[in-house]
């Protein structure tokens, strides 16, 4: 029986396959499912309906490239338990997991290795109590001896194998390499794959305030801002995860007005700074699904490199109702600036890695004036963003 279903979330579909009845259907599934073991969820495009399967409605499914499982019986003949097996080696002997036990399939017989982490024993070798109990429990070893007595016609042991996917799936291939019969499980998703993207803010905005004017807000007057990135991310792992390093040169005029009255004069300034520097952000960027097809939210910081700045005033002075106007230099330090961002956006996948996306970013900075380490300004930066990438 197969169940229609649909959600206000966004999951995770990704190319593959089903097999129903000794057809292989290709579309997209549902990736990461927690209930692998007992149902698929596919569809046949991507702005189609989703459909259920069940273990009694296909034989197989998979993503391409990544995964694949097939309808296995973990039971026995008086009382079967079939489920979804992840494929984990083929050859002399076909290995399958899921619910924490193992298939082995070798020849006509077939052996399924539980995991029990604790049996009572009697004996006072590799024991150890519970709190509070008397039982002496011993760690439950016996799946070591059933392996090697698979293996052992090839010189292997599990002696000092542990209960891990990894290990036993080690095991295994090595012992079907050893019979000549190994059919490699692929996983053909690299463990690190780099990437490139190019951004133009469509919109920015960005203020600034000093220690010493705390009553004054500089508005900035931004060049087009440009993003030049590479994307790191490591599919083997979790792909939906990636590093980013940015590059982005900054060319902006900062602007306000500051006035001071004391008992003799008046002060009006016309203040203006105008700076230039390289920031290179470094960034964490999570998908919450497909990383073609999904919304994705990003947290890091970045570093500054300053190229130059200068800060003028243009005063205006009134004593006895005489004005004396003129542009001067406004004496301050200045520091490389750095600060931490804040991003949402989407992605939208249009060619094979090709994809286009669009993000809003807010970042809240210190530096530009200040003496060594210590910063005499903050500003923020508002900006809307649109790329390619691949």
């Amino acid at each position: 029986m197969f169940i229609y279903s649909s959600s206000f979330g966004q999951p995770d579909f990704r190319e593959g396959y089903i097999v129903k009845g000794g057809d292989t259907l290709k579309g997209l599934v549902r990736y990461n499912n927690k209930n692998y073991s007992e149902s698929a969820t596919f569809k046949p495009g991507r702005r189609k309906k989703s459909t259920r399967y069940g273990i009694d409605d296909i034989s197989a499914y998979g993503v391409f490239g990544d995964k694949k499982y097939e309808v296995i019986d973990l039971g026995t003949p008086d009382k079967p338990e079939k489920v979804f097996g992840l494929v984990l080696q083929n050859g002399k002997i076909d290995l399958y997991y899921s619910k924490e036990k193992y298939l082995l399939l070798k020849d006509n017989g077939r052996t399924v290795l539980e995991r029990r982490e604790d049996v009572i024993v009697r004996g006072k070798t590799n024991k150890y109590k519970l709190k509070d109990k008397e039982e002496l429990y011993a760690r439950d070893f016996r799946f070591r001896g059933v392996l090697t007595a698979l293996t052992s016609d090839c010189g292997l042991s599990a002696a000092q194998l542990q209960y891990s996917r990894r290990q036993i799936s080690r095991l295994i291939g090595d012992y079907n390499r050893c019979k000549g019969d190994f059919v490699e499980v692929k996983n053909t998703q690299p463990w690190l794959r780099v990437g490139a993207s190019v951004a133009f803010a469509a919109y920015s905005s960005s203020s600034m305030k000093m220690d010493s004017l705390p009553g004054t807000t500089f508005k900035g007057d931004l060049s087009p801002v440009r993003e030049f990135n590479v994307e790191l991310k490591f599919p083997r792992v979790l792909d939906r995860i990636g590093i980013t390093v940015g590059f982005q040169p900054i060319k902006t005029t900062y602007t306000g007005f500051a006035s001071h009255t004391s008992t003799v004069e008046h002060i009006e300034d016309d203040l203006t700074l105008a700076v230039r520097y390289l920031k290179i952000p470094i960034s964490v960027k999570y998908n919450f699904g497909n990383p073609g097809y999904s919304f994705f939210v990003r947290a890091g910081a970045w570093q500054g490199k300053l190229q130059s700045a200068q800060f003028t005033t243009f005063r205006t002075s009134r004593v006895g109702g005489v004005d004396t106007t003129g542009e001067r230099p406004v004496l301050n330090g200045y520091r490389n600036p750095s600060g931490v961002l804040l991003g949402f956006g989407y992605d939208q996948k249009i060619i094979g890695r090709m994809r286009v996306f669009g993000e809003l970013r807010y970042e809240v900075n210190s530096g530009i004036i200040g003496l060594d380490r210590t910063a005499r300004a903050s500003f923020n930066f508002l900006s809307a963003f649109i790329g390619i990438g691949i």
